[in-house]
C-alpha cells in the first residue's frame, strides 16, 4: 500500500517537470540565501552541500 502512495505522490510531482529556465533560477537564488544567510552565522557547508540538505529534508547536527 505505502508503495502505491508512492507511487501516487511521484506522478503528482511528475506533473511539475520540467521547470521553468525561470523558475530554475528562482529556486537557485533563494537556495543563494538561505546559504549566505548560514555562511554569515559561520556554517562551513558549500552552496552545493546546503542545496543537497534542502532537497533531501536532511538535518545536520553540529558541535559545540
Amino acid at each position: 500500500m505505502i508503495f502505491s502512495k508512492l507511487t501516487n505522490l511521484l506522478r503528482k510531482i511528475n506533473t511539475f517537470r520540467p521547470l521553468t529556465k525561470d523558475e530554475v533560477q528562482t529556486i537557485e537564488k533563494k537556495y543563494d540565501h538561505v546559504w549566505s544567510s548560514n555562511a554569515i552565522e559561520g556554517s562551513s557547508l558549500s552552496k552545493y552541500e546546503t542545496a543537497a540538505l534542502l532537497e533531501t529534508g536532511l538535518t545536520v547536527h553540529g558541535c559545540s
